[in-house]
């Protein structure tokens, strides 16, 4: 066991250098991009996001589906069923994105003209741009199955590798394009080339390391036989399928606000909205170092026989929030403070940071939900989710056109608020019932509240005796860091789950002491 939480901690460590630099670079050159291209180009930046979201749920649950595959397998060899399934999927994923390609590039002109607002960006300058989005986005979609693929053979230290190199070349070359052209085709058309690279180097590197522990090898041959891709594909396609359709829902829900706005505003003003976003995406990402450390672990744990997911599912969620509330805390204190550190121009801090400290409450009680969400799918009981975000959408969608007509931006920052919380209050506790039958409450306790209550006291406190605002902007950088190092250190020695990461002892059952 102790081996065990050994590999957990360097899967663990390795999504939060791999994923925590791609969310870094992700923020820290949005205040340069906005300088060398202006705020409502910025804007655009931020409909580009949202699309690719939207445009890669044509996933549909099968890079979940094949990352579940291969972590059932262990460390033995991949049968040819599960190595068909990867050739088929592969196939289907480079359809799709021709398809993403195609569609792209031909609304391009429709949605200049019928969708975004434009007040200063010449219409030509962003057709060319969106079509560029099309080719970049297309490119992407096959990442998702090789990382899935990788992570469930065990090397996420690789794919985080190719993240935080793809993410550096993705930022810091589209800086260097455009200082030397500044305009908004330039920087999408360095991001086909930074994402083109990154597909290529993880297709290589997933079926090399297919290669090396399938059996027999013959079965990884193109010509291998289509019965046999189609009967591997049919074995996965009901748990797929409700992914999938979980992920379209979810989409949705979480995308919704940003379409609709981006419909109803104009660009400059949708920018304000996008930056606050864009800040609390910084807590999703923090969210994948662990979850994606887990998600393999807990389908292995759960294919066994007499597996016992509890323990490791309740330190997965402590453990994400001990991560997670110090920072969502920090986003929900002081907003001003850190978009000042980011931003630097007082006009956009005073525009976004109370947009920013409801929508980092929405963000964080979605957070909350992840780790039991990955519980479902690991269990293969995907429709949960499925019948939640069904629900959820209905009352969703009138909600987002009543209120961002009314009262924009901030109408939408507290529906996120609301639909995090019905699912939170809800949905967590009908997946217990579930699932892990009597373990709600010590999920509530000491995966939510427990350490809420420390993170939030703590930065609080510090919040209560203004000394943040006497302190030169480094030195509050440098204070920030030092209170969240603390914040997340306390929570890790209070809550029982993840004291042994700290003192390397195995994971100990839940019962009396627990």
């Amino acid at each position: 066991m102790t081996s065990h939480q050994h590999h957990i901690k360097k899967d663990v460590l390795a999504n939060i250098l791999g994923k925590g630099w791609v969310g870094f670079v992700s923020i820290a050159f949005v205040p340069l991009f906005i300088k060398f291209l202006g705020v409502e180009a910025y804007g655009l930046v931020g409909f580009f996001l949202s699309l690719q979201t939207v445009l890669l749920l044509v996933d549909f649950g099968f890079s979940t589906t094949l990352n579940r595959a291969l972590a059932a397998c262990g460390a033995g060899i991949i049968p040819p069923s599960v190595v068909s399934l990867a050739t088929m999927l592969e196939r289907l994923f480079a359809g799709c994105s021709l398809a993403i390609l195609l569609g792209v590039v031909t609304a391009a002109p429709w949605l200049v003209n019928h969708w975004v607002t434009l007040q200063h960006l010449p219409a030509s300058n962003v057709q060319h741009g969106l079509q560029l989005m099309g080719i970049s986005i297309a490119l992407q979609l096959p990442f998702m199955l090789y990382s899935g693929g990788l992570i469930g053979l065990g090397r996420q230290t690789q794919v985080n590798v190719i993240l935080a190199i793809a993410a550096t070349l993705r930022f810091g070359g589209a800086l260097v394009v455009l200082m030397l052209v500044p305009r908004i085709e330039a920087f999408f058309a360095w991001q086909v080339v930074a994402v083109g690279g990154q597909s290529l180097w993880a297709r290589q590197l997933f079926w090399r390391r297919l290669r090396g522990r399938s059996s027999p090898p013959a079965s990884l041959h193109p010509s291998s036989s289509s019965h046999h891709q189609a009967k591997a594909f049919r074995g996965h396609i009901g748990f797929a399928a409700a992914v999938g359709l979980t992920s379209v829902l979810g989409t949705v829900l979480t995308q919704m606000d940003k379409l609709m706005l981006s419909r109803l505003l104009p660009l400059e003003s949708y920018s304000y909205y996008m930056l606050a976003w864009t800040l609390c995406s910084t807590l999703p990402v923090l969210a994948s170092t662990v979850v994606t450390a887990y998600f393999p672990r807990l389908s292995a744990e759960v294919a066994q026989p007499d597996g016992t997911p509890a323990p490791l599912y309740h330190q997965a969620c402590q453990l994400l929030a001990c991560v997670l509330m110090p920072a969502g805390a920090m986003l929900i204190l002081f907003p001003e403070q850190v978009l000042t550190l980011w931003l630097g121009n007082p006009q956009v801090v005073q525009q976004v940071a109370p947009v920013l400290t409801i929508m980092a409450v929405g963000t964080l009680l979605n957070i909350l939900a992840q780790v039991p969400h990955a519980m479902q799918l690991a269990s293969g009981l995907a429709k949960l989710g499925l019948y939640a975000n069904i629900f959820m959408v209905t009352m969703i969608v009138p909600a987002l056109y009543l209120t961002v007509r009314k009262t924009g931006v901030m109408g939408a920052a507290w529906v996120w608020v609301a639909l995090n919380a019905t699912y939170v209050i809800a949905g967590v506790p009908i997946m217990h019932r579930w699932i892990l039958q009597g373990e709600f409450l010590r999920w509530l306790w000491g995966c939510a509240l427990q350490p809420a209550l420390i993170a939030f006291s703590l930065i609080g406190l510090i919040r209560g005796t203004n000394l943040v605002s006497a302190l030169h902007p480094i030195g509050q950088l440098l204070f920030f860091a030092m209170i969240y190092g603390i914040a997340v250190i306390l929570c890790l020695l209070a809550l029982p789950s993840t004291r042994p990461l700290l003192r390397q002892q195995p994971i100990q059952s839940y019962g009396a002491n627990a």
